[in-house]
């Protein structure tokens, strides 16, 4: 499958809780069609403690979202970066 989305493009979500949000693709996952958006799909992962020092923590970070549910913006579209 061809992909016309890259690292460093402008995309929109179209679907989800995210619909409508505007982000710049920071990674692309080729096997399984996904990319990850700056500061767009995060998740809370909850983390075990490592020893009995340390403690458990909940931890946010980003989720890929499928190249399907992305729009790809060109610069002339591009209005609020």
């Amino acid at each position: 499958m061809k992909r016309k989305i890259k690292k460093g493009d402008y995309v929109m979500i179209l679907t989800g809780e995210n619909k409508t949000k505007k982000g710049i693709i920071k990674k692309i996952i080729p096997k399984l069609n996904k990319a990850i958006v700056n500061n767009i799909n995060f998740i809370k992962k909850h983390v075990k403690p490592i020893n009995i020092i340390s403690k458990g923590k909940i931890i946010e970070k980003e989720a890929p979202i499928h190249i399907s549910n992305l729009y790809l913006l060109n610069k002339n579209n591009i209005k609020n970066k």
